[in-house]
């Protein structure tokens, strides 16, 4: 009972002695990843396992989607639930304005005298511009159900068994098993193997993650063991 104590003191002292430079810094970027992830999942990339004879295509958002859900997870520890959701709202909105954004300019006429350099751009932006705001539009509400979803289901998993790692890893792989097939399936469809390119997606966000994850988890362990001893000592 006396380590339960002190661990739910430390918690307590991590949320406020957390600098407010910080949890603004996590929140930040969060929102600059949540922003970008709409335009990388539209470059796609393909490595080869020479070890397995492998070719694996998949998605740069691929690569960082994940620790969306792992900073949300870090800024529930260190502020509360009500400060993360607003971080996830937020960031939606910002995300929609910067899609749409990008959308409008699409839609503008273009000049009528342009060298071919200016018209590749051109089209570039254009083309892309109008799958964003599909791509926006398309998954904004499951988007935010997700997220917020995954959150409440890390705050009660970490509540109960006091394991960031294990908590963030079992809340997302839940949300993404769910998110990717439901979100990804409407966007890859066309594309001649959607289907091992949606399980490419996931395998890797679910292996970044669980790196990203481990990372925090050991920050965390060691930041609250320093202040339990500290809570120990008065």
């Amino acid at each position: 009972m006396k380590k339960i104590e002190i661990f739910k003191q430390s918690l307590i002292s991590l949320k406020k002695d957390t600098p407010l430079l910080l949890l603004l810094f996590l929140s930040m970027l969060y929102i600059t990843l949540k922003v970008i992830c709409n335009p990388l999942f539209f470059r796609q990339v393909e490595f080869y396992l020479e070890f397995i004879d492998y070719h694996a295509k998949l998605t740069c958002s691929a690569f960082i989607y994940s620790l969306i859900y792992v900073l949300s997870d870090m800024i529930v520890v260190i502020s509360n639930k009500r400060f993360a959701i607003f971080i996830i709202i937020f960031g939606v909105l910002c995300d929609g304005l910067f899609t749409g954004i990008v959308h409008f300019v699409s839609t503008i006429d273009v000049p009528s005298v342009m060298s071919n350099t200016e018209l590749i751009k051109t089209a570039a932006v254009n083309t892309l511009g109008s799958d964003m705001w599909r791509f926006f539009s398309h998954g904004l509400f499951a988007s935010v159900a997700a997220a917020i979803a995954e959150l409440l289901i890390f705050a009660y998993l970490y509540k109960k068994i006091n394991s960031f790692f294990v908590s963030t890893v079992t809340s997302v792989v839940i949300t993404l098993v769910t998110h990717n097939v439901i979100l990804d399936y409407p966007m890859l469809k066309h594309e001649p193997d959607f289907w091992l390119l949606i399980m490419h997606n996931l395998a890797v966000n679910i292996s970044i993650m669980i790196m990203y994850a481990a990372i925090v988890s050991i920050f965390l362990t060691i930041r609250v063991r320093l202040l339990g001893r500290r809570y120990n000592q008065q």
